[in-house]
């Protein structure tokens, strides 16, 4: 059966988890703040010992490709495509979205919004094109009944109707595992993060 690790690493979790075809066999996730490069080999290292397995092992590597964190996606990227390449198993990245909206398919009509930074958030809307636009819009242009807000700092969590959740692994292993067959092979140099937006530094 396949064997996948998934990594997730766009928020302030820091997770990792192994799957054998369906099964979650191991996973551990750990949540701070920017603590991603040195949690992130730890985690590794935890869940291929409990499980058993050896990198050599795997048939792919899932990563959580954004939006979200810009250091946390950098940083996250960087890691899964060197031990792709050390051990030259394919590399899938996820969109952070698609895997969270895929995973909570049986609510109807809701939107995944993702914080990003100050005011602002990432919006995808699932009541119409499923795995639509991905826009970045401020808070306070969001109006929708249910909303599905990821990594939002506890003061920002103040809009109704809404189910607060950290990105989780657990979301970027099952959705690969389910569409394993059907996910682009890319080559590493092919991929790369999705920000979704210019990075802005501000003083």
């Amino acid at each position: 059966m396949t064997k996948i690790l998934a990594l997730e690493t766009s928020g302030s979790n820091c997770g990792a988890g192994i799957w054998i075809g369906p099964e979650l066999i191991s996973i551990r996730e750990e949540t701070g703040y920017k603590i991603h490069s040195e949690t992130l080999p730890e985690v590794v290292k935890s869940v291929l010992k409990e499980s058993n397995i050896t990198l050599g092992e795997l048939d792919a590597i899932a990563i959580s490709a954004g939006p979200g964190s810009y250091t946390g996606l950098r940083i996250g990227m960087s890691f899964a495509k060197g031990l792709a390449f050390g051990s030259n198993i394919q590399l899938f990245a996820i969109n952070t979205i698609f895997c969270i909206e895929d995973y909570y398919k049986n609510i109807e009509e809701f939107s995944v919004l993702v914080y990003s930074h100050a005011d602002f958030i990432y919006k995808k809307n699932n009541d119409s094109e499923r795995f639509g636009n991905i826009i970045q819009t401020k808070i306070k242009d969001v109006y929708n009944n249910s909303l599905l807000c990821v990594n939002f700092p506890k003061n920002k969590q103040t809009l109704p109707n809404s189910k607060y959740i950290l990105p989780s692994v657990k979301y970027i292993g099952e959705y690969t595992i389910k569409n394993y067959l059907k996910l682009d092979k890319l080559q590493l140099n092919e991929i790369s993060p999705g920000y979704f937006s210019e990075f802005d530094i501000r003083k």
